[in-house]
């Protein structure tokens, strides 16, 4: 019993981190189940792109979306890869997903606990950061997207903290931290493609600090197995980069005046549109600038962890998304949360550090900047709770497709604009209306020539049956479509729009589709609306 207390007494902040973060994944399981007649259903279509993915690679030895031929639709290569390996050795399952981000994002709070217990002075500053980091990130949140941003979270971290203590030292690498970076450095790309924007920061305070073979090492053991998977891609006709890639990122339309000022403009509105970012970027500056000024050093850990923090979000801002249920930002959000308590916490190892920290009138004002910029507000909040609601949310309407798919045309040819769940569970040949799993649809997309007759020569020439898709999305579609039926959801939260339709695209198959949609619709929850279309 007294080692149970002297346990408790010296770990208390881990186990409150790990006790807040089990508490609110058990609060968030229990309420979609509910929700969900008892089904577990993620909060996103696409973790089921890398589920499909990995259980054709496990069941017909294809890395692509169906088992009858390549595709390069994940931009996690690392995440399908694990997966991969677990349906290998576990069977396909639901579930392997999720228990791996619990899996992560514990061993995330233990890896943050063991550094800050060596820096913080007093244990309630580690229970903070700990805390911090799993209810502002919303690592619920990511858990139960069942995507890889937990992993990109961890391999963010790790990688800024490693390079930073490498760099901040004025001599040449040691051993140990060039075999540390050049195993994190491919594992932070391939666990997500932004991992670039920071390994492409940290190389320029190489260079910068005139270390051209950390620099280039760093940079080219991140770039190798992207060149690697990129050339197999190419060689299978696909794209260098994953269609996911190249249809979401963002780039200059041209080079012009006019082009690069549009672009600049759509990086500074997704930044005003997401104030939480600018206050976590305003931050680290002040901060930054505070140990700069305070030190005269540069070249200190700090320092380069906010630096390394705000090249990173601004390379995001102008070059990837924000949003789609708070995911892309996710790894800025919980790094910039590490770097501010990182640079608050009195170093036990550092004199300087806790002088500077401890000097009245400086603590005051950084303690007032925490408080204030520290999003304690409704983002946090909101993606935590709307958790069990965005899994209904799949549940009524991509789990129901999938359902239907598979009890009426599987094994057939569907066209779709989300393609995750009805090829994890059935097994068809599908046509991606929007681009991530069909090369053609992909570049016709890219290339702004996706017109009408382009989707009806498509559809035929691959022998479609029927199509699922949203009409907001495809405000123009083939005459010769006929329209059987549509399915309504409601408080929408994550789906692309509340509207599903069905079409038949071959005119002889309407009578068909309409049949088995009245037959199947009366079976959907009780909270899915349905209507048909009899007369073509």
């Amino acid at each position: 019993m007294d080692k149970v207390k002297l346990f408790f007494r010296n770990h208390w902040p881990l186990l409150a981190g790990v006790g807040v973060l089990y508490g609110l994944v058990l609060w968030c399981l229990l309420s979609l189940l509910r929700l969900n007649d008892g089904h577990f259903v993620y909060t996103l279509d696409d973790p089921y792109i890398h589920m499909a993915m990995a259980k054709n690679v496990v069941r017909h030895g294809v890395w692509g979306i169906t088992g009858h031929y390549f595709t390069s639709s994940s931009s996690s290569l690392i995440w399908t890869a694990l997966i991969s390996i677990c349906y290998f050795v576990f069977g396909v399952n639901d579930y392997t997903p999720l228990i791996l981000n619990i899996l992560i994002a514990t061993g995330l709070l233990i890896w943050l606990y063991a550094i800050s217990k060596n820096i913080a002075q007093k244990q309630w500053m580690t229970a903070v950061l700990l805390i911090s980091v799993t209810v502002l990130t919303s690592l619920p949140n990511l858990i139960f997207m069942g995507m890889e941003h937990t992993l990109h979270l961890m391999m963010t971290i790790l990688f800024a903290y490693f390079a930073s203590a490498d760099l901040s030292c004025s001599g040449d690498s040691t051993r140990n931290a060039r075999i540390r970076l050049l195993i994190l450095a491919p594992l932070l790309v391939l666990s997500r493609f932004e991992g670039l924007f920071m390994v492409f920061a940290v190389c320029c305070l190489y260079l910068a600090r005139k270390r051209i073979i950390q620099a280039v090492t760093t940079g080219v053991s991140a770039l190798l197995p992207i060149v690697i998977f990129g050339l197999i891609s190419v060689s299978k006709g696909w794209l260098f980069l994953p269609n996911s890639v190249m249809l979401k990122g963002k780039h200059p339309a041209g080079f012009s005046f006019t082009a690069v000022m549009t672009f600049l403009n759509e990086a500074i509105d997704k930044a005003v549109m997401n104030p939480f970012l600018m206050r976590a970027l305003a931050c680290a500056v002040i901060l930054a600038v505070f140990f700069i000024i305070r030190t005269r050093k540069f070249w200190i850990r700090q320092t380069l962890l906010a630096v390394i923090f705000c090249c990173t979000m601004i390379l995001h801002l102008l070059f990837a998304q924000i949003g789609w249920f708070f995911r892309y930002e996710a790894y800025l959000v919980g790094f910039g949360i590490f770097v501010s308590g990182f640079l608050l916490m009195p170093d036990n190892n550092s004199s300087e550090t806790k002088r500077l920290l401890k000097s009245g009138g400086m603590t005051a004002v950084l303690f007032i900047i925490l408080v204030v910029v520290t999003p304690f507000d409704a983002r946090s909040v909101h993606s935590t709770t709307r958790i069990p609601i965005a899994s209904n949310n799949i549940y009524d309407q991509q789990y129901q497709m999938a359902r239907f798919i598979k009890q009426f045309y599987n094994r057939q040819t569907v066209a779709f604009n989300d393609i995750g769940a009805v090829n994890y569970y059935a097994d068809i040949r599908c046509l991606d209306l929007w681009g991530l799993a069909s090369m053609e649809t992909a570049r016709l997309r890219m290339s702004r020539k996706y017109y009408v007759k382009n989707i009806e020569d498509i559809a035929k020439k691959y022998r479609v049956k029927i199509a699922i898709l949203y009409d907001a999305w495809f405000p123009n579609l083939p005459e010769s479509w006929l329209k059987a039926g549509e399915w309504i959801i409601f408080d929408n939260q994550v789906c692309g729009h509340n509207v599903v339709s069905f079409y038949a695209i071959d005119p002889d198959e309407h009578v068909r589709l309409s049949q088995t949609l009245k037959h199947f619709s009366p079976s959907l929850p009780s909270d899915v609306r349905y209507r048909f279309f009899d007369n073509p």
